[in-house]
């Protein structure tokens, strides 16, 4: 009976040893064995040798304080003195390294037993490395949101984003690659060698010819994996990627010896496995329902990423994409804005000026006029014909800054003509020598079969003159000045760069020089009116404004680039004009000294002017030329003049800008009761009365004020020689 109950108790022992042996073979925790007193390894279960990777012979007969992966635990010997005081011991998010060196985190619980009379420490292991990654990416993804909804700039922003998933993540690297044009190079990054940026930025593949390669939609190719995750033409049951279109792996190294066919990467560069990077996860950044970017995350130990944690990362993306959208949308509010108050002041600025420019001028024309009249008074050896001659300097000066509101505020009347701008541009060079001086050297480069261009040829001129000004003061006595043209076609893909920018065929007109160079915060603010660098009472301020409003003017667009100490470029294109034939060159006198002022033969001049001294200098000035003058004050006296001398009027030399009745409704009336009359007309601003957005109407006469006396002899002379041919 006794050898029965042995026998039954030694088979129970036996088979709760190997129900043991099951359960410590087969647990889905590691467990560990350790001899309470000495601290060595008993035994190991196969999870935690494989958990750890390794092998069971590694762990027998070391002491626990031996074993380099519990270092974080048992640092020294002491440390196990916790473990044998105490019978049981938890240690909750405990870090551990593999022998691949992968951090873990793990749950670490200790329980002393009596086995066999021998007290014995069981180690359990438990792998939550998971559920605190989920935790850290949640925190994470909360300090993001937080990040991407403070207000501020985006390259701060993204740079923020960057330094958080690179230190919460713990990769090696991280960068964001955004769409600029039909290219995703890197926006912000934190971690990548310039070299590797430099090798790996672009994204677009080239055929042999260094053209963009075009799938068969004419969609841009884009190469290697990034290429594939933005432009989300992956295969889903390809393994290497997520079901949200992310790619990662945890060895980069196996991808060059898949099968061709099995390689997800389109025309794979390599640069990420030549640096060394063996885990890779790229995460596409969605916004409005497209592949807006990527963020990329690179580390040099394998193993480093799992679905689940790719999946997490999606989830930041998906927060991104929409800051993004929400940021270039108030970027883009921000900007229509900035337009709207630019244009409202630039229409202030306009108003002004032409509020000044109708009064400022005809007082500078008296001025003028008064002074014309007593210089040829008072005969070349006077005394005080050196000061009115000074004094006329001075006025036609003043009359510039007018002039320069005026083509900034695109309210100048001009006369645009087809023109061939080698020809313009060749005919002011010995003027813009002049302007320059000797010192600096002026370089003509004109381009081959130059595009006729549309523009009034003045315009040239002031555009070339006010950047030679400009470029003499930034570079001193000494320098070089490169004047080039040449044709250019912008295509759809160049546009979608520049919003400022139309399709079709420009002629550039590109202006180099060595000088100062400008800061990026100079270059913002260079086509401001009256913004200006030099000292006080060197500049108006208006050079640049004036090229900027004349190019807009004439539906062109104007770039800059400067770099502070090395000089400036301004590129300054003009639409192709739709006439071949080139009707105009420069106006520029060359300094050819001109004929005397031609006489008039005794015609009847009805001369319309509101203000006093321009009636009384015009009128004298035009009986000296021998014309009979009949002078009026205002449109009705002008009226009344025409009725009672209708027969003998020739011209009507009138103002537009008048009270009561402008010059044109003037001249239309004189028009109906003396067919045949010719009109000159004249001011310094017309308020559009003449014009089309500043063009001159076709077939008007007009004479801009403030004009010498010999502008208007010539004037009047050509209009009355006109109307009789």
């Amino acid at each position: 009976m006794n050898a029965n109950i042995s026998c039954q108790a030694n088979a129970a022992l036996v088979a709760s040893e190997l129900r043991y042996r099951r359960l410590f073979e087969s647990a889905q925790d590691g467990i560990l064995i350790l001899d309470a007193e000495t601290g060595m390894v008993v035994d190991v279960n196969p999870f935690l040798t494989t958990l750890l990777g390794y092998s069971h012979t590694e762990f027998l007969g070391k002491n626990i304080w031996e074993l380099g992966f519990l270092k974080n635990l048992a640092a020294n010997e002491d440390k196990f003195r916790e473990l044998q005081a105490l019978d049981y011991v938890r240690y909750e998010n405990l870090p551990l390294e593999t022998a691949a060196g992968l951090k873990i985190d793990v749950e670490f619980v200790s329980n002393v037993y009596l086995v066999d009379g021998k007290r014995v420490i069981q180690c359990n292991i438990r792998d939550i490395s998971d559920r605190v990654r989920t935790e850290l990416y949640q925190r994470m993804n909360h300090e993001i949101l937080r990040i991407l909804n403070e207000p501020g700039d985006q390259d701060k922003t993204m740079q923020a984003v960057i330094a958080t998933l690179k230190a919460r993540t713990m990769v090696d690297a991280v960068g964001i690659r955004l769409q600029s044009g039909n290219d995703f190079p890197y926006y912000a990054q934190d971690g990548f060698s310039p070299e590797f940026l430099e090798a790996a930025n672009t994204l677009i593949e080239l055929d042999a010819n260094g053209g963009v390669c075009r799938d068969k939609d004419g969609n841009i190719c884009l190469e290697c994996t990034c290429g594939l995750v933005l432009s989300g033409t992956f295969d889903p049951a390809d393994k290497g990627f997520s079901p949200g279109g992310s790619f990662w792996t945890n060895d980069s190294t196996l991808l060059p010896n898949l099968p061709t066919g099995d390689d997800p990467r389109r025309k794979p560069r390599k640069q990420c496995i030549l640096h060394g990077y063996a885990s890779i996860a790229l995460v596409p950044i969605r916004g409005r329902d497209k592949i807006v970017g990527l963020i990329q995350f690179n580390n040099h130990r394998k193993g480093f990423f799992t679905l689940e944690s790719v999946s997490q990362l999606e989830d930041i993306a998906a927060h991104i994409g929409s800051a993004l959208m929400r940021k270039q949308a108030e970027a883009e509010a921000a900007s229509l804005t900035e337009q709207l108050r630019q244009a409202q002041k630039m229409e202030a600025v306009g108003r002004l000026a032409g509020g000044v420019a109708h009064d400022f001028n005809n007082l500078i024309m008296g001025i003028m006029g008064y002074t014309e009249m007593c210089i040829e008074d008072v005969g070349p050896d006077h005394p005080v014909r050196e000061w009115l001659v000074e004094i006329r300097h001075i006025a036609l000066r003043s009359a510039d800054i007018t002039k320069q509101l005026l083509a900034f505020a695109s309210k100048q009347i001009i006369a645009p003509k087809t023109i061939d701008l080698n020809d313009v541009v060749a005919a002011m060079l010995k003027l813009i020598r002049h302007l320059i001086g000797e010192g600096i050297n002026l370089v003509w480069r004109p381009g081959a079969r130059l595009c006729p261009v549309r523009i009034d040829p003045t315009q040239v001129d002031q555009i070339l003159a006010n950047l030679c000004v400009n470029a003499r003061d930034a570079m001193g006595s000494t320098g070089e000045i490169i004047l080039k043209t040449a044709n250019i076609v912008f295509n759809a893909d160049d546009c979608a760069k520049y919003p400022d920018r139309v399709c079709g065929v420009f002629v550039v007109l590109e202006f180099t020089d060595n000088g100062c160079g400008m800061d990026e915060k100079t270059q913002a603010r260079v086509f401001e009116p009256f913004f200006t660098t030099k000292p006080f009472g060197s500049g108006t301020g208006l050079g640049l404004a004036t090229v900027y409003g004349i190019v807009k003017q004439n539906n062109g667009f104007i770039d800059l680039s400067s770099i502070p100490g090395k000089g400036t470029t301004f590129k300054i294109y003009l639409p192709r004009a739709s006439a071949v034939q080139v009707t105009a060159k420069s106006t520029v006198d060359g300094g050819e000294e001109r004929s005397a002022s031609p006489r008039g033969k005794g015609e009847t001049v009805l001369l319309v002017e509101d203000e006093v001294s321009l009636r009384a200098t015009c009128g004298r000035f035009l009986k000296t030329l021998g014309y009979n003058v009949l002078i009026a004050a205002t449109p009705e006296e002008a009226l009344n003049q025409a009725a009672q001398h209708s027969v003998g009027i020739r011209l009507l030399l009138t103002d537009v800008i008048m009270p009561g009745m402008d010059g044109q409704r003037l001249s239309q009336r004189l028009l109906d009761e003396i067919p045949g009359l010719s009109v000159l007309f004249m001011s310094g601003y017309t308020a559009d009365i003449m014009t089309r957005r500043g063009v001159l109407n076709e077939g008007v006469n007009f004479l801009g004020k403030p004009f010498s006396c010999d502008d208007l002899a010539r004037k009047v002379r050509a209009v009355l020689d006109a109307n009789c041919s």
